[in-house]
């Protein structure tokens, strides 16, 4: 990820900066007549590019008092396909640039069909767009010569390819160093520039420029400095812009509104960032966090006489139920998978603690097989298909909660993961040490205590849940192996044989 940041830095970016004149404004019927490129990157220019076009389409008279370039001037100008191949090879693989570049843009595809080159996805930049939104109120109008005189560049443009290329050169520079003021440093952010209002969130939007492409917990914080949501992210700067774009809440708005400051944490790990907004949720309780304020409540299913039933609980991680479960759907899946087994009776005769042995298990997927068999034979499809979906979840959560006794019961380990190792104590770790953090930013608080309490049991899951995507280190030993088994049995071909069963439905 922070690889990734580094490479689509504007200051590593290679742009092409083109621009054409044509016969007209059609690319179906019209031709280009001269081509002008300049590609730069970090402020030098690299390459360039000028050449009239050899046409067999006559130029209209208004095209000629704009630009000056005659049908006469054609005849020493090149084919067609000699330029577009010359400007293919410059420009693949850059970020395209050009004012109005859809229209540039929209020349270059037909040339390229034409001569049978393929024609790429080009990341582009339109200098219009973007000056619209950086120069609003302070010009006239957006013409490129308009903006040049206004922005004092080196370059002046004429109508003419090259000479209008370069001129658009300055005025990309120019626009950059505008947009940095709103925290824009890489491509992403400038090309999603367009989509803020910046008369609204401008000066706000600049508080980001500090942050980190780098995982960690960001703050949102009023005037006063009291943090109002706390989130965590795998892209620290790149989440906090997308609130000022495409946001769907309701909330974003207000909340926007009110914040002061933004702080932020960076951490080696998405693991320490997810526990490191647990806690701070917890313990600073910013009023737009719907989500966190409390310990989730998790569903076990336990067994009785008249048959399994679910309960609820905060604190129990016991070999006599079947759980944590995060969703009630689950729980009743769980349940279906467990509703045949009554005794001769009447009475329910399975303990859930069987799911924890090799045995139980396959005991347990006999008679799952043997029930959709039998419901499949009264051509009940529709029940048979509940019964395995419901017999595939029931061996995932006991996968999980197999796991989470392994985490529990492990002492003191350090796992590595993407980004650096994180040391665990009874499968949580014991400090959360952020390797960056803004003045702002508050003390991450320390664990929780040593036992299963309801917030231990939080942390656990979001641990178990990275442990498992991340660092498979937990040994696989045989009720595993035979739960892994199981789930295989119970997934259909082509399916996804491990879902995350640690997510909500």
């Amino acid at each position: 990820m922070v690889l990734d940041a580094e490479l689509t830095n504007l200051s590593r970016m290679t742009f092409s900066v083109i621009d054409f004149e044509t016969t007209g404004s059609n690319p179906a019927g019209d031709r280009i007549t001269e081509a002008g490129m300049v590609k730069v990157r970090a402020g030098e220019v690299l390459a360039t590019m000028g050449c009239l076009v050899r046409q067999n389409v006559s130029i209209p008279t208004r095209i000629t008092s704009l630009t000056g370039i005659t049908n006469s001037m054609l005849r020493s100008g090149v084919e067609e396909d000699e330029m577009v191949s010359a400007l293919y090879e410059q420009i693949i693989g850059t970020v395209i640039v050009g004012h109005n570049v859809g229209f540039d843009l929209g020349f270059l595809t037909a040339s390229l069909e034409r001569v049978g080159l393929p024609v790429p996805e080009f990341r582009r930049i339109d200098t219009l767009r973007l000056a619209r939104k950086l120069l609003a109120g302070e010009v006239c109008n957006f013409q490129l010569g308009t903006l040049a005189n206004y922005l004092r560049t080196p370059h002046q443009p004429s109508h003419r390819a090259l000479d209008d290329a370069l001129a658009t050169v300055d005025v990309l520079h120019a626009l950059i160093e505008r947009a940095a003021s709103f925290g824009c440093t890489h491509i992403d952010e400038l090309e999603q520039l367009g989509r803020i209002d910046l008369s609204i969130s401008g000066a706000k939007l600049s508080m980001t420029t500090r942050l980190p492409h780098s995982p960690g917990v960001y703050l949102f914080c009023d005037r006063s400095g009291t943090p109002i949501y706390i989130g965590k992210a795998t892209d620290l700067k790149a989440r906090v812009r997308s609130y000022f774009h495409n946001e769907p809440r309701k909330k974003v708005p207000r909340m926007l509104g009110e914040v002061g400051s933004i702080e932020a944490m960076v951490f080696s790990t998405e693991l320490e960032a997810h526990l490191a907004e647990i806690r701070l949720i917890r313990k600073l309780k910013p009023k737009y966090n719907k989500v966190g304020m409390t310990p989730e409540r998790y569903l076990h299913v336990s067994a009785s006489r008249n048959g399994p039933t679910s309960i609820r609980s905060t604190s129990t991680l016991d070999s006599s139920t079947i759980g944590p479960i995060r969703t009630s759907s689950q729980a009743r899946r769980c349940l279906e998978a467990l509703r045949f087994r009554i005794g001769p009776d009447g009475t329910f005769n399975f303990e859930p603690a069987s799911i924890h042995s090799e045995k139980g298990i396959a005991e347990l997927v006999k008679l799952a097989l043997s029930d959709m068999q039998s419901l499949a034979t009264q051509q009940r499809f529709e029940a048979a298909e509940s019964r395995r979906a419901a017999t595939a979840t029931l061996m995932r959560i006991a996968l999980r909660q197999n796991r989470l006794y392994q985490l529990v019961g492990s002492g003191s380990i350090d796992l590595t993961f993407p980004g650096g190792k994180v040391e665990l104590t009874d499968g949580i770790p014991r400090a959360l040490r952020p390797r960056w953090r803004s003045p702002g930013a508050p003390e991450v608080p320390g664990p929780p205590e040593y036992g299963l309490s309801s917030m231990s049991m939080d942390e656990l899951c979001v641990t178990i849940q990275h442990v498992e995507r991340t660092s498979p280190i937990l040994k696989f030993d045989p009720v595993s192996t035979a739960l892994i088994d199981a789930i295989e049995v119970f997934t259909p071909t082509g399916g996804e044989a491990d879902p995350s069963y640690l997510e909500a439905d």
